[in-house]
């Protein structure tokens, strides 16, 4: 429960970085020469930034919204299983409420929260970027690092899914400053 995690996607170099707490299913398919990948964020905090690349379709999905992704920054918040709230640095990001079926596009510099069973709070903007979370975090004497990162290989699901269940952090050690 100590220090945060990236997943890089080798087949776009795209990542999210996870926050202490979250849990998150990722799951990818290759499909006719085109790449599906849902990450399913049940709990905690995400950090993206996912890239436009032609072939390949991601989607962010929280226990009340769905999120179709592409050359998007941003954070993706899910306090409980009754709201999540998202924000963009960059792109354009259009959330599904799951049960009204209610949609709503925010851009850059915007955010908004989805409510299971309502919709959405009004769209408002945000202050400032909201910067990346970084891995290694001094808390004083010492520095707790990710040690093992989990990469995604698109190439490697030729016509089969992957599934990965993530709970942050991937594999921490701590040791001290040099």
């Amino acid at each position: 429960m100590q220090g945060n995690a990236n997943v890089v996607f080798t087949n776009d170099n795209s990542t999210i970085t996870l926050t202490p707490g979250t849990t998150v299913q990722i799951q990818q398919q290759a499909q006719a020469g085109n790449i599906t990948r849902r990450i399913t964020e049940y709990l905690g905090n995400i950090w993206f930034n996912i890239q436009r690349v032609t072939g390949l379709e991601t989607t962010l999905e929280t226990p009340t919204a769905v999120a179709a992704i592409r050359g998007t920054q941003g954070t993706q918040e899910v306090p409980n299983d009754m709201q999540s709230t998202h924000a963009l640095n960059e792109g354009i990001e259009q959330i599904t409420e799951i049960v009204t079926q209610q949609s709503v596009t925010i851009t850059a510099g915007q955010r908004v929260t989805a409510i299971r069973g309502i919709g959405f709070g009004p769209v408002t903007s945000l202050s400032a970027a909201i910067p990346q979370p970084t891995v290694g975090v001094s808390n004083g004497t010492r520095v707790a690092t990710v040690s093992t990162v989990a990469t995604v290989a698109g190439a490697a699901v030729a016509a089969g899914a992957l599934a990965a269940a993530i709970l942050a952090p991937v594999t921490a050690s701590q040791s001290s400053p040099q």
